[in-house]
């Protein structure tokens, strides 16, 4: 007989922790080191688009023609261009200007891609042949030309820029979003908010979109560095940035001049426009891996 509750000894008892989805997707994600190491960086590069402008003692409108060409020194970390601007300030404006169209267009082409084809997926039927037809087109025509065009119709600007790639570059979005549709929508608590009484719309911002988050956000994880391609390409033939506004497109176009005489005009905007876009690169994979439950 016990005599006191003190003495009884609770034996095999086991303590359950429930893990956050988000701690299950860290896991995962943890497991690819350059992912993180990646992830890191996008986060120092962020810091520096923000902060870099207002620390630096120089601004890219700034010229100093005793300076011109200049060598890496303890003045000018990176050296000066042909104009003598501070290559170290030019390089963090135009990583700002970057960042500014990668993520711009990648929100631009998120929303349009969602709206058309979550509705194309959730209605079906000839709804979705005609929005999907009109995507098909969207496919076929060239989207650097594309650009072309609505940047020379809307003008210079860094608005104007991230808005034509975000117009333009929302075909795969709108695929890959009727994709994850199609199949959430025959899942049972879909059925069973029907049966309830949900309308369309509440089925499909509620239940419907946030199910297909994982894969959204992997294709904007890639999107975003081509949106920064894009602008990069559009300043390497003279129609991106208004000058003296500097991009990294505009600095490579301008190095490739001198890179034989001068190769830190050309050596430094590279370096940090590969670097970035490396990281954004093998962060998508290890978001890739995160969102897989396999990997599990």
């Amino acid at each position: 007989m016990v005599e006191n509750y003190n003495d009884v000894k609770t034996v095999n008892t086991f303590e359950i922790k429930e893990r956050s989805y988000f701690s299950i997707l860290w896991g995962r994600f943890k497991k690819n080191k350059m992912a993180v190491i990646s992830l890191y960086f996008i986060i120092f590069l962020i810091v520096v688009a923000i902060v870099g402008p207002l620390v630096s003692p120089y601004h890219y409108t700034m010229m100093d023609y005793t300076a011109l060409y200049q060598t890496p020194n303890a003045k000018h970390w990176m050296g000066t261009d042909d104009g003598g601007r501070d290559l170290a300030t030019l390089i963090v404006y135009g990583l700002r200007n970057a960042l500014i169209v990668g993520f711009g267009a990648g929100l631009v082409e998120v929303f349009i891609g969602i709206l058309i084809g979550a509705i194309a997926g959730y209605l079906g039927g000839q709804v979705d042949n005609i929005l999907m037809r009109f995507v098909d087109i969207m496919f076929a025509l060239p989207s650097f030309l594309l650009n072309l065009v609505l940047v020379v119709v809307l003008g210079r600007s860094l608005f104007t820029i991230l808005l034509a790639i975000g117009l333009t570059s929302w075909a795969g979005m709108a695929r890959l979003v009727r994709g994850q549709v199609l199949t959430v929508k025959q899942l049972e608590y879909i059925e069973a908010a029907k049966a309830l009484g949900a309308s369309n719309l509440t089925i499909i911002l509620r239940y419907v979109i946030p199910n297909s988050v994982g894969p959204i956000a992997v294709a904007l994880s890639f999107n975003i560095p081509g949106a920064m391609m894009m602008e990069s390409g559009l300043s390497l033939i003279g129609l991106g940035v208004m000058p003296p506004m500097p991009s990294w497109g505009g600095l490579i176009a301008q190095g490739s001049r001198w890179m034989l005489s001068y190769p830190h005009m050309i050596l430094f905007p590279a370096g940090a426009f590969a670097l970035t876009i490396l990281a954004f690169t093998f962060f998508g994979d290890g978001l890739r891996d995160a969102f897989d439950p396999k990997t599990e």
